[in-house]
C-alpha cells in the first residue's frame, strides 16, 4: 500500500469526513470570494449565450486560452465602406445554420504546437455566461473536429468568472 493509502486507511470514518471537508473548503471559500467581488464560479463546460446570434449553446471555458474562439465554416474576406469585413457559415450539431457578417478588428496569429502559426480573423461579438454579458473578441476557426463549437478564453473571463474544474453548472444565472 502506498504512503498516502496506508494514510487515509488508517483513519477512522469521522477523520475521513473531516478530511474531505477541509479538502473542499477552498472551493467553497473561492466560491464565496467571488460572489463578494462580483464574480460567479462556473463549470469549465458550460452553457452560453450569443445575443447577436440568438443561438444558445454548451462551450469550453478556457483558462489556458487568451482568446475566444468560434466555429466558422466557408469564411470569406470582403471590403465594405473601405472596412475589411468577413461573411461566415456557422453550423454546428442541432443548431440552425446561419450566415453571419461582421467587421474584421484584426487579423491574429495564433501558435499552436505541431502546427505552427495561423493568421485567423478576429471579430466582436456579445457573449453572456452565467449571467455575464460583454462584447467580446472572437478568432474565427473551423472547430470540426473539436467538442465544442465555442471556446471562451481568458480575456472574457478576466474579472467576471472563476472557472472551476468540475462539470455541472447548477445555481448559475442564466443569460
Amino acid at each position: 500500500m502506498s504512503p498516502i493509502g496506508s494514510c487515509f486507511h488508517a483513519l477512522t470514518p469521522l477523520a475521513l469526513i473531516a478530511a474531505w471537508a477541509c479538502a473542499t473548503l477552498p472551493s467553497t471559500q473561492a466560491a464565496a470570494q467571488a460572489e463578494r467581488s462580483g464574480r460567479v464560479v462556473a463549470s469549465f463546460i458550460t452553457r452560453i449565450r450569443l445575443p447577436d446570434l440568438d443561438l444558445e449553446l454548451p462551450a469550453k471555458l478556457d483558462t489556458g486560452a487568451k482568446s475566444s474562439s468560434l466555429h466558422a465554416e466557408r469564411i470569406v474576406a470582403f471590403e465594405r465602406k473601405g472596412r475589411l469585413w468577413v461573411r461566415f457559415r456557422f453550423a454546428w450539431g442541432a443548431s440552425p445554420r446561419i450566415v453571419i457578417e461582421r467587421p474584421v478588428i484584426r487579423i491574429a496569429r495564433i501558435r499552436r504546437a505541431g502546427v505552427g502559426v495561423r493568421q485567423r480573423y478576429v471579430v466582436r461579438l456579445r457573449l453572456c455566461v452565467a449571467g455575464k454579458t460583454a462584447v467580446t473578441a472572437f478568432t474565427l476557426a473551423d472547430r470540426t473536429g473539436m467538442r465544442y463549437a465555442v471556446l471562451v478564453g481568458r480575456r472574457f473571463l478576466n474579472g467576471r468568472i472563476l472557472v472551476a474544474s468540475r462539470r455541472g453548472s447548477r445555481g448559475l444565472k442564466r443569460c
